[in-house]
This record gives structure tokens, C-alpha cells and sequence, in this order.
């Protein structure tokens, strides 16, 4: 399917993070004749071993909302090439990104003349935690966020729930990093996809297009194997988030362990009674576009 109507644009955000190095984030935006500056920003965020394309069917679900989708620094068809992996700022990792995020939406209101303006955030897992920790430093530039699928093990997980998930990431990490030992970069990509989707899988099960965007962003992959840890964030600190900047978190029926109890821990953390999608998995919202936009349009009515 060709949507005709969503522009890529590039734009330079390095002005917000005080660094001499240029750095300049790629991003869809859907084009209008009505003037954006009346209807609220509505941005998303990928995940692992995607980029911007992955929200396409999106943006144009969401008439009353200006809606865009950013590639993160490290993904796309380009990423940015990391010149020295002991600089915090070149890192791999969701601290990085998470300062990329708010020099990108303090860009996009300094070039619209809209200094206060905020964001709507909706993000799926890697983007949780990018999205949590930009709205815990930058609170002002985020109204709401619809999080599908945490997948740090914070949030206030028991010391039960911890080992279960340590256990399940260890079953779904260690094949794909034998995989990259071997040097089979494409049967760790296989492997992961099948992990993510919790039953047999692979690459070539998937539509044409997304078989492409994953190829492109295969080394991101990798790239999460290296990150730096991710800054946790305790059930404390995610119910102060939640008071300034309203968190929905949600998650598939079928996923897997590490999914599922990252996301029930915030969602307990925010007091959170629902969120749990029946008969969906850590895939949906890539292969059923169709059931999640009608998911977020309830939630965003």
C-alpha cells in the first residue's frame, strides 16, 4: 500500500543537545492543507529492528491529531554511525534516545512557534522506556503516553517476578547470541522474531514490507545485545510520571513472560485495573495495524 501523502523529513536536533557533532533524525509526517498548528501532536515510536515505516498505516488513521513517527538514531535505511562507543553521547542505549526524543519534540515547537506545545507519545517496547525517561526529564513536552509493552524489569517487579523474567530472556537472548557467534546474523534476526512472537516464526512469515524495514534495521538488533543497561525506573518514580505526564500501558494476551510482567508491574505501580489485549501478541501492533489504530482510537477519544 502507497501512502502518497506522508513526507519523509529530516531534522537537526543537535542545537538541544549540546554537542558540536550535527546530528539529524529522520521522520514521517503526514502532509495536510489544514493548518497543524490548531490540532494536538500525536508521535510515535519503534521498537527494535524498526524504524519510522513501521507506523505508516497509522498516521493517517488520526485526522484530528497531527500525527508523526521519528526514527531513532541507530535505526533506519542510514543509521548513524557510532564514532566512539565510550562516548555517552554516540552509545547505543535508551538514556541516549530518550534525550534524542526531547531534543526532537523541542526542535519541532521551536520551528512551529509553539513553545509549550506537547506530545501525545505512543510507543511499543525499546520506545517505553525512551518515552518514560524523556517524560521524567522533560515532563513539559508530553501530555499523554499509550505504552505497548514494557520490557525493563523495573517498575516494582517482585523479586519473583524477576527471576521469571530473567529466566525468559535468558530462553528467548541465547540462541540469538550464538546465532552472532556463528556468525548467522540472519538466523539471530529469525530467532528473535520468533522469540517476540512466543510460537515458530521467522522473517519470511511477514509482509513484504515490514520483511524490508527489518532487514534494514537488522543490526539494531545487535546493537541491544552491547546497550547500556537501562536507567531503572522504580513503581515511585513511574507514579510521579504518571501524575505529570497520564501513562495507559497495555500488552498481549499471548506474549511472552518478559512482556507481559514488565507490564503488569507499571501497570500495578500507576494503579492500572486493565490492559491486557485478548489474543494478541508482542506483534500486534506491526501485523494487525488495523485492530490496534481502533484500540488507540478508543483510548485517544
Amino acid at each position: 500500500m502507497l501512502f502518497v501523502n506522508i513526507s519523509p523529513k529530516h531534522l537537526d536536533i543537535s542545537p538541544y543537545l549540546k554537542t558540536a557533532n550535527a546530528q539529524t533524525l529522520e521522520y514521517l509526517q503526514v502532509e495536510s492543507q489544514e493548518s497543524d498548528n490548531h490540532r494536538p501532536a500525536l508521535l510515535f515510536l519503534h521498537g527494535i529492528l524498526g524504524d519510522a515505516r513501521i507506523w505508516q498505516p497509522y498516521l493517517t488513521a488520526f485526522p484530528n491529531y497531527e500525527t508523526l513517527a521519528v526514527t531513532q538514531s541507530g535505526f533506519g535505511q542510514k543509521p548513524v554511525q557510532e564514532s566512539n562507543s565510550d562516548d555517552a553521547e554516540a552509545r547505543f542505549d535508551t538514556q541516549r534516545h530518550a534525550k534524542e526524543l526531547i531534543a526532537f519534540c523541542r526542535t519541532l515547537n521551536q520551528q512551529a512557534d509553539l513553545p509549550h506545545r506537547q506530545f501525545k507519545i505512543v510507543a511499543w517496547p525499546y520506545a517505553c522506556h525512551v518515552s518514560l525517561l524523556a517524560a521524567q526529564m522533560a515532563p513539559e513536552l508530553f501530555e499523554s503516553m499509550i505504552l505497548y509493552e514494557l520490557i525493563v524489569p523495573t517498575y516494582g517487579m517482585t523479586e519473583e517476578n524477576q527471576a521469571r523474567f530473567t529466566k525468559d530472556i535468558t530462553k528467548m537472548m541465547s540462541p540469538i547470541i550464538k546465532a552472532y557467534r556463528r556468525k548467522k546474523p540472519d538466523l539471530a534476526v529469525d530467532l528473535f522474531i520468533s522469540a517476540c512472537k512466543n510460537m515458530q516464526y521467522s522473517l519470511s512469515d511477514q509482509s513484504e514490507q515490514l520483511q524490508v524495514i527489518k532487514q534494514d534495521n537488522a543490526e539494531s538488533l545487535q546493537k541491544l545485545l552491547t546497550q547500556v543497561e537501562p536507567k531503572p525506573i522504580s513503581a515511585a518514580a513511574l507514579r510521579d510520571i504518571h501524575q505529570q505526564t497520564p501513562v495507559t500501558i497495555l500488552y498481549g494476551e499471548n506474549s511472552r513472560d518478559i512482556f507481559k510482567l514488565s507490564s503488569e508491574a507499571g501497570m500495578m505501580a500507576i494503579s492500572q485495573k486493565e490492559g491486557c489485549i485478548q489474543q494478541a501478541d508482542h506483534l500486534l501492533p506491526e501485523e494487525d495495524p488495523q485492530r490496534m489504530i481502533a484500540i488507540l482510537q478508543s483510548l485517544l477519544a
